[in-house]
């Protein structure tokens, strides 16, 4: 059976690596494909080529054009599934999607991931003028991502920009094992305005060679992300939301950046928790420094539970001892729960404001750390140890010495702004 081009289309069904084409009731061909069961289009059956070469843009943007429309007037409406078969896609124009499209699904048949694993991948690549975005999403909502790789090619601003436009906010977008490279920023959420771009959720999603930070959430009412499982490497800063947001991250890692995350509160504050972390690799601006784990500032409040750093430069005569796991700003209210801490703990400053405050619950301090002596603090700022076990070690010698274990039930340092609760007034009804 002869395959046909789009307009007299096919529909198709992958069983394993098998394509079999199949016919609709009438004997004629149905203007739709499938993969894994689901219906969907085919960017090569728009004239895409993906040998890497070729300008594939207007094959692309046809085949999301044509997502969810009929191919006849009031004629059966086609997929909202895109589907991008292995390939390499250039693209020199940003794929924006707004809300007149009807796309629900734009998905690939895998990645390359950076270690070299090897899948039937397809990318999309950006070769158009420097300082555009590739995926420019603009008052869109229910966008499923998946399985393909979206390279910024070093000159993109964005990989994938996610925005609301007057009247129309940007929702229930879920990108899924999605490889994001080699751009300046790797997810933009709400540069343009503060409408919510809200209730996203990204999983194993990898964001490598940023020039920025690979997530950044622009607006105050960014709110109800969830990043599972996502990595985000070679980039000043993992993510980033610097005028708050709600926003949970379950089992985040990084290699070779200086800040993890880079939180604040603004109008609609920000609520954050981390969840599972293992850390152990220097930072991206020095190699021999250890990264940041939290900068937080403004009306932040983070809970962190079950996160590890290991003694990755805390030995030795070169040791990094100085630069804090938690850096925390004016008011920013943090705490960590459950967790194994090694290195510096941290350095707060706060203003004669609501106070700057660290709280430590069931954690353990080794490898240099001892929050009794190593927290850097002024006036306005506190932290309070509960139930936590301190092993006071010697890390700078040719050979690492255990001294004592010493088990803290309670350790506080509390701000200016603390009044003893004997002598408080009760509060004054609204």
């Amino acid at each position: 059976m002869t395959p046909v081009a789009f307009g007299m289309a096919r529909s198709c069904l992958r069983v394993g690596t098998a394509l079999v084409v199949t016919l609709g009731g009438s004997g004629s061909p149905i203007a739709q494909e499938s993969i894994a069961g689901a219906e969907c289009l085919n960017v090569r059956d728009f004239g895409a080529i993906g040998d890497g070469k070729a300008d594939d843009t207007t094959a692309l943007l046809e085949a999301i054009t044509a997502a969810g429309k009929p191919e006849v007037p009031e004629g059966p409406s086609r997929p909202t599934t895109v589907f991008v078969p292995p390939g390499t896609y250039r693209v020199t124009k940003s794929i924006v999607l707004d809300p007149s499209m009807r796309l629900a699904c734009l998905r690939g048949s895998g990645h390359l991931l950076p270690n070299g694993t090897w899948f039937a991948h397809c990318t999309i690549a950006w070769d158009g003028p420097e300082g555009e975005p590739l995926v420019d999403a603009r008052g869109y909502a229910g966008l499923h991502i998946a399985d393909l790789k979206l390279d910024g090619g070093g000159k993109a601003s964005v990989v994938l920009r996610i925005n609301s436009v007057p009247g129309v906010g940007t929702s229930q977008f879920r990108v899924e094992r999605v490889f994001l490279d080699n751009a300046d920023i790797g997810v933009e959420l709400g540069a343009d305005m503060d409408m919510c771009a809200s209730d996203m959720t990204f999983e194993d999603v990898l964001i490598d060679n940023m020039k920025t930070c690979g997530v950044h959430a622009r607006q105050f009412q960014q709110v109800d992300y969830v990043f599972l499982r996502c990595s985000v490497s070679h980039a000043p800063i993992g993510f980033r939301f610097p005028t708050g947001g709600s926003t949970h991250f379950v089992l985040p890692t990084f290699f070779a950046v200086d800040t993890c995350f880079e939180l604040g509160g603004g109008v609609n504050n920000g609520s954050y928790s981390i969840t599972g972390m293992f850390l152990e690799r220097g930072s991206l601006s020095d190699p021999e420094k250890r990264m940041v784990i939290l900068r937080a500032s403004g009306e932040a409040n983070v809970a962190i539970s079950g996160i590890q750093t290991g003694c990755q430069n805390v030995f030795g005569a070169t040791a990094d001892l100085s630069t804090p796991n938690f850096v925390l700003g004016a008011a920013a209210q943090v705490t960590v729960r459950d967790s194994i801490l090694s290195g510096k703990t941290a350095a707060l400053t706060g203003s004669n404001g609501p106070p700057t405050w660290i709280q430590f619950d069931n954690c353990r301090f080794t490898r240099g750390a001892d929050p009794r002596a190593d927290v850097d603090r002024d006036e306005f700022s506190g932290f309070e140890l509960r139930n936590c076990s301190i092993t006071v070690d010697d890390t700078r010698g040719e050979e690492y010495r255990q001294l004592r274990n010493d088990f803290v039930p309670h350790f506080a340092r509390y701000p200016k702004q603390t009044v003893p609760e004997e002598s408080a007034d009760p509060p004054v009804a609204p």
